[in-house]
């Protein structure tokens, strides 16, 4: 039987992931060799399996799709990015889950991890017993993105705790991937 392009795809970007996820948890940071060499390897990948299984003349909307995914994925994180509430490595992770999954199944992964990322820091803030302070600061960051720079509120740096967003993005990854693949 013979294996679908889009299952090699789907695997290539949860081993990406994965990678990802231990690197942030133990430095903070997602290498952009990483991302480089990911994005090289899936766009290979998917020309050779395009390219064996349907011919070269599909390889063009087969990088299409890639294109749009990695735009589609790419945008909620860019202006999550340049609010200053995601990481570049995030952002950059984010867009080669659309890259290798395709825009609908990578936005449903980055659904996935915003929802399940929003949970965790709920339930960190309701442990550590600073829900509100946490709901307050989150609000007034917002607010003042949108607010005269007159208006604007100080928040301290002590109530803004920053998250490792790849095992979350990992977990939204797995999620689509089984959510899509695991039924014939």
């Amino acid at each position: 039987m013979p294996v679908a392009p889009h299952a090699v795809l789907a695997l290539l970007v949860v081993v990406i992931a994965a990678i990802a996820a231990v690197t942030d948890l133990r430095t903070g940071l997602i290498p952009n060799r990483l991302i480089a060499g990911g994005l090289c390897l899936l766009l290979v990948l998917q020309t050779i399996l395009v390219t064996s299984g349907e011919g070269l003349r599909s390889v063009p909307v087969a990088l299409l799709g890639s294109l749009l995914g990695a735009i589609a994925c790419g945008l909620i994180p860019v202006i999550l990015y340049l609010a200053r509430g995601l990481g570049g490595g995030d952002l950059k992770l984010l867009t080669i889950c659309g890259v290798g999954l395709g825009p609908m199944v990578g936005l449903e992964a980055q659904l996935y991890a915003f929802a399940l990322g929003s949970l965790f820091v709920v339930g960190r803030a309701a442990y550590e017993g600073t829900v509100w302070i946490t709901l307050r600061s989150s609000t007034t960051v917002l607010a003042n993105r949108v607010v005269p720079a007159r208006l604007r509120q100080e928040v301290s740096p002590a109530a803004l705790t920053p998250v490792r967003f790849a095992p979350w993005i990992l977990a939204g990854v797995a999620t689509a991937v089984v959510a899509h693949w695991s039924t014939p």
